[in-house]
């Protein structure tokens, strides 16, 4: 169902958010879950960081970009803990994210509408992945710059 969603047909500058949940129980998966589901192994900072609340979405600007954010309530064990997931991200986001994983898997620190970012960059010089802690409370994961800073822009917009 996920590749579903990000392969769907969307409107131009839409947003599209999947709820998750399981058929049996009917209940809404966390985030701890749907990693567990999935067979991902985030480092144990990063999981014990980690709310239960989580949004897998679709941002149609050129192309459609899927995107994770995952909400956190621990800005220190997040970020140690993305930072020591890196070398197995990429890997264990294959499924979710539609992900070329590059010969050489070293992110590289960019600083991006004034956010410290984590970039992966493939032979051609082109983003793979991207994350980003924003406004302490998420961590926000694309494979796209464009769909990165609007889903910056929209978290950090007044609702």
């Amino acid at each position: 169902s996920i590749r579903k969603t990000y392969e769907a047909p969307i409107a131009l500058n839409t947003i599209l958010t999947v709820s998750l949940f399981l058929e049996a129980s009917k209940e809404f998966i966390t985030s701890r879950r749907f990693f567990e589901i999935l067979g991902i192994a985030p480092p144990p900072n990063l999981i014990q960081a980690l709310d239960d609340n989580f949004t897998f979405g679709v941002y149609y600007f050129k192309k459609n970009n899927p995107f994770l954010i995952l909400k956190i309530h621990s800005l220190d064990l997040a970020l140690s803990g993305a930072l020591s997931w890196e070398k197995n991200m990429t890997n264990n986001l294959k499924d979710v994210l539609p992900i070329s994983i590059p010969v050489n898997q070293n992110f590289q620190d960019k600083t991006i509408s004034n956010r410290d970012t984590r970039i992966l960059y493939g032979a051609d010089d082109n983003p793979v992945l991207i994350y980003a802690l924003s406004n302490q409370q998420y961590l926000v994961i694309s494979t796209d710059i464009d769909t990165f800073n609007e889903i910056v822009r929209r978290l950090s917009s007044p609702r």
